[in-house]
């Protein structure tokens, strides 16, 4: 299974953003995982962020600063994750 984590301060517009892109590309995927948002600033320390919001996929930083558009977040779960259809 796979666990994709959105990384970000609650009720941002870009955490917000990111979320929704993260759950369209899991869908368009057709894969039925885990997305978990996460709003601790302890927990983003784990990470060593430069800032939020990020994505992490199962446990590697995929991104941060920026809100990619869902395209990009595919070929990133495509590429970590190679057992996605």
């Amino acid at each position: 299974m796979i666990k994709l984590q959105v990384l970000g301060v609650d009720g941002h517009p870009s955490t917000q953003s990111l979320m929704q892109n993260t759950l369209a590309a899991v869908k368009q995927l057709g894969i039925a995982d885990i997305v978990e948002k996460i709003n601790d600033i302890d927990y983003f320390l784990t990470y060593d962020l430069q800032g939020v919001p990020a994505l992490a996929v199962d446990g590697q930083l995929a991104f941060q600063q920026i809100v990619p558009e869902v395209e990009e977040l595919m070929q990133t779960v495509n590429r970590l994750i190679p057992s996605t259809p």
